[in-house]
């Protein structure tokens, strides 16, 4: 006979804390509804210290958070993301950053990756390839959006040769970079 418990149980009830990691992520946009957005996104599997507005107020709080993850925009009032950027990799240099902007083009991309970006996405793919950007580069590698454009990856290889060795940027882990290699063989 099945004994009755006093009190239902549930297996469910700490899901989302099994699943979420130690990885401590600070996110910084100037429109708040992407903010909330990508908050929502990242919520169940990491921990988000919290979202600022412009470029100042991102590296005060990376200073005083120490994050692992730093999400940042390219546009952003009173300091720009790329300027934010070289700030933190002097003051960070443990933090790994990936940006989450509406710019492709290839400027803005190798500009990204000279102030020390480890990832590269558009807004528009963030909910399909934000979690994965954040894994691959935690891993030690680059993360590029397959979104964006020959001449912009023609630039991140020449500021990866100057960084060191190319192994961890891999066609298996960048499908943009197999696609280019198969079209610079042609």
């Amino acid at each position: 006979m099945m004994e009755t418990a006093t009190e239902p149980v549930n297996d469910n009830v700490d899901i989302k804390e099994k699943k979420k990691t130690t990885v401590r992520i600070l996110l910084a946009d100037d429109h708040a509804l992407v903010a909330a957005g990508l908050c929502k996104l990242l919520e169940t599997d990491f921990d988000l210290l919290g979202a600022v507005g412009d470029g100042r107020a991102l590296v005060a709080a990376a200073k005083k958070e120490s994050p692992d993850v730093i999400l940042l925009d390219i546009s952003m009032p009173l300091l720009n993301g790329v300027e934010a950027a070289r700030q933190l990799r002097v003051a960070l240099p443990a933090a790994k950053l990936i940006f989450v902007t509406v710019h492709s083009d290839s400027p803005y991309v190798v500009e990204a990756f000279r102030a020390g970006a480890s990832g590269y996405l558009l807004k528009r793919s963030a909910a399909s390839e934000l979690v994965t950007a954040i894994r691959e580069v935690l891993l030690g590698n680059l993360y590029v959006t397959p979104l964006i454009g020959k001449s912009a990856l023609e630039g991140i290889l020449k500021v990866a040769e100057r960084r060191g060795p190319l192994l961890s940027l891999t066609a298996k882990r960048c499908p943009s970079l197999a696609f280019f290699m198969i079209c610079r063989s042609i």
